[in-house]
């Protein structure tokens, strides 16, 4: 997951030091897709966190079924067709993690030969871990896109200045 934040940040950083450099004349345009793309993808991943926390702790309704099961996003970096910028692209997947069963006979969805319910396999703590750092990662992400329209919009100032 930190690779992802490394290269998103990073290839926006390139993009723009390209620009300020003449050797890409979209680098700006670039550097804006790659961060739209990885706002899209933190927004995505928000989410995810927060389903797994609202589903954290839910059991079987029936014997034998099966409660909420977390999930798990996946990252996976491709380049825009249009001008080839960095962009990220997500895809939810059910977790592997087993369900933990609990001790209650008396459950509607207890097995009727052990007693035994299946609890949802979020670990909240984990998730609750893991939104904070997203939202960190998101207004990071933020804060670069705003830096990145600012160099851009200082930028057509001083090409005004030198053409008047």
């Amino acid at each position: 997951m930190i690779f992802f934040w490394i290269v998103t940040l990073g290839g926006s950083m390139l993009a723009a030091s390209g620009y300020a450099n003449n050797k890409s004349s979209h680098a700006f345009s670039q550097a804006k897709t790659t961060l739209a793309s990885s706002l899209s993808a933190a927004r995505e991943a928000m989410k995810i966190s927060a389903e797994n926390i609202s589903i954290a702790g839910t059991e079987a309704s029936t014997p034998g079924g099966n409660p909420g099961s977390s999930q798990v996003v996946l990252y996976k970096p491709r380049q825009h067709k249009r001008n080839k910028a960095l962009v990220m692209q997500t895809r939810n997947i059910q977790s592997k993690q087993p369900f933990e069963e609990v001790y209650n006979p008396h459950h509607p969805g207890a097995d009727p030969t052990t007693g035994r319910v299946k609890v949802s396999n979020t670990n909240l703590p984990l998730e609750v871990a893991s939104m904070q750092e997203k939202k960190i990662q998101y207004e990071a992400l933020v804060k670069m896109y705003e830096n990145i329209r600012s160099m851009e919009n200082m930028t057509i100032d001083m090409l005004k200045g030198t053409n008047s």
